[in-house]
């Protein structure tokens, strides 16, 4: 039954919301999932008891069953899709199946008059044997046989959802061969259905889940409890016992259901159906599966108060329970603190930004006349150090005998080639200029030799022009193209 909400918390990436069930050894918790990308979903945490901690056979038990479980795919056994530990505390992740169980669903039909059909109880124990059959037959990762028991099937153990299907669930005792898990302080299962060699202390096969099913199939189809106790089930036993057939309590239960039920529930072990699957098998040519939509109406018209009740916890804790942290993308040491993002150098931002690491806050809007300022001045420093490099690719040479070399792709001379002393030509081609101006050793630009003012900074004379004794010089044919387009 769902108790009530919990207060959030946090175990692995698990945030427990309410209280689904507690049994003897461990509680289940609705819980929501949180993966990446924003991905969520509703599942199941089954946390062991505090108490049972430093109880070694208890701790080995619940450890066994996310083991055992979580090598078994069927659709009618629940799935184990997680084992964490979160301090000292080991924790299990099933699936989670929106319904109830087939105990708290029947003690609702009891109050409210309304037992399943004849079709829908048999179709509900055919999908459990089936489950029992996945468990008894499951292998290990090299096909070996693991001899699984379940040991514990009953009511309380069987799941049903609201879209009509049964699940086998609890697998806490479940016997494996070759492993011993025994409780010294008395019989392993729910009194009511532990099968006679059990009680005899025999050895045990899979046969006692066929003894538990069957006991579970005569009470769905008489609305009675066979055995209240384990004290009615000792003239099993001694062979006193004198079993009912269901058709006494339902007319409407065929002499071959009678029959089916009366092997299931047979003393001797080898007198029932030889496997889980064959009694399946048997019992759906005796009687003809439920439609899937009639065990769905009939579970959601018993499950509907509890269900008002889950989505109700559901809706608050959306409201209430913080979203946990995204993982961020940015490569570099990344680390979480109290919902605050660090890399590298600690940085908290506001909730819907993406900033890279190390990036500047974006600009703030306004300041359009600055921007205009800014890119007149950026374009003037790129003119005059284009100038600059222009002017210099007209230097006069002092030999008029030396051969004329090629013109050149750009407008840089070499630096080898020698000038003429009463021109100032800078020994390099000077920087380009910084975002703050010229380098500071940067002289001003020279003039070209014919005394215009191509290049002159603004309200300055130009150069005077060179020396009458220096030949003339053809200027170099200007480059438009990749070169100059690289200045």
């Amino acid at each position: 039954m769902l108790e009530a909400r919990v207060e959030p918390r946090r175990i692995g990436r698990y945030t427990l919301l309410a209280k689904l069930a507690s049994g003897g050894m461990a509680t289940v918790f609705l819980a929501q999932s949180h993966g990446e990308l924003g991905f969520q979903r509703l599942c199941a945490v089954k946390i062991i008891h505090p108490h049972l901690l430093d109880q070694p056979e208890f701790l080995a038990r619940f450890l066994h069953e996310g083991k055992v479980a979580a090598g078994i795919r069927h659709p009618n056994v629940v799935a184990v899709l997680d084992v964490g530990q979160a301090g000292d505390t080991p924790y299990l992740v099933l699936d989670y199946v929106r319904g109830g169980s087939l105990a708290e669903l029947m003690r609702r039909a009891d109050d409210l008059g309304e037992p399943p059909s004849l079709e829908v109880a048999c179709t509900i124990v055919r999908e459990v044997l089936e489950g029992l059959h996945a468990v008894h037959t499951a292998t290990d990762e090299q096909g070996a046989p693991l001899g699984l028991i379940h040991r514990d099937v009953s009511h309380d153990n069987i799941l049903l959802s609201t879209d009509g299907v049964a699940y086998v669930t609890d697998l806490g005792i479940a016997r494996a061969r070759g492993v011993a898990l025994t409780q010294a302080t008395g019989l392993l299962g729910k009194a009511g259905y532990i099968s006679p060699e059990q009680l005899a202390k025999e050895p045990l096969t899979n046969k006692v889940d066929l003894f538990a099913a069957g006991v579970v199939l005569w009470e769905l189809l008489t609305q009675k409890r066979l055995f209240v106790d384990l004290e009615a089930e000792l003239p099993m036993l001694t062979g006193t016992f004198e079993l009912e057939p269901p058709s006494r309590s339902n007319p409407r239960v065929p002499a071959a259901l009678d029959g089916l039920v009366a092997r299931m529930l047979a003393r001797r072990p080898d007198d029932r159906p030889r496997s889980a699957g064959a009694a399946a098998q048997e019992l759906g040519r005796i009687i003809p599966a439920a439609d899937r939509g009639e065990i769905s109406e009939w579970v959601q018209s018993l499950a509907e108060p509890r269900l008002e009740r889950l989505d109700a916890i559901l809706r608050d804790a959306k409201q209430s329970v913080p979203p946990p942290p995204v993982a961020s993308s940015t490569a570099g040491d990344t680390r979480f603190s109290s919902g605050a993002f660090e890399s590298g150098a600690s940085a908290t931002f506001e909730s819907g930004a993406h900033p890279r690491a190390g990036s500047l806050p974006p600009p703030k809007r306004g300041g359009g006349a600055a921007r205009i300022v800014a890119t007149v001045a950026a374009l003037s420093l790129v003119g005059l150090g284009s100038a600059a490099a222009f002017r210099m690719g007209l230097a006069p040479r002092t030999s008029p005998s030396a051969p004329a070399s090629p013109p050149s792709t750009s407008a840089v001379p070499r630096a080898s080639a020698p000038v003429d002393p009463t021109v100032s030509v800078a020994p390099s081609v000077p920087p380009l200029p910084s975002a703050t101006g010229l380098a500071p050793s940067a002289k001003p630009p020279p003039t070209r030799p014919t005394g215009g003012h191509v290049g002159a900074p603004r309200g300055q004379k130009p150069a005077a022009p060179p020396s009458a004794s220096a030949p003339p010089s053809a200027p170099p044919p200007v480059v438009i193209g990749p070169a100059a387009e690289r200045l």
